[in-house]
């Protein structure tokens, strides 16, 4: 069974000096497809938020991968990405990514809570 996420939260902002870098190890890493232009990756060539494009359903965390990781913290991004997925067999999970300005990185899951309206 197929399934697409979302990209529900996402505060990391980058410039054109970190989509160049993604976009170099999206080649290195031999991830074809990942990206093809920087316009791939950042939302604004004057500086941006990283760019998830929703026709990529599943596979549009590209955030998973090591070595996008790397980068980020290499350049010290500071925010949130979070993805849910509410279809296919993996429906209900909700994951993300903690980046702090100190270079590290967290993984983040999402619990949700009913409270009366």
């Amino acid at each position: 069974m197929g399934w697409s996420i979302h990209c529900v939260k996402n505060t990391v902002r980058i410039d054109m000096e970190i989509a160049e870098d993604l976009l170099a190890i999206a080649d290195k890493a031999n991830r074809d497809g990942l990206w093809f232009s920087t316009g791939d990756i950042i939302t604004s060539p004057s500086g941006g938020k990283l760019y998830f494009n929703p026709d990529d359903m599943e596979g549009m965390d590209y955030v998973c991968y090591k070595e996008v990781q790397d980068v980020l913290m290499k350049h010290k991004v500071m925010g949130d990405i979070c993805f849910i997925s509410e279809e296919g067999d993996n429906a209900g999970r909700k994951w993300g990514y903690r980046f702090y300005c100190d270079g590290t990185m967290i993984k983040l899951k999402a619990v949700v809570l009913w409270e009366p309206a």
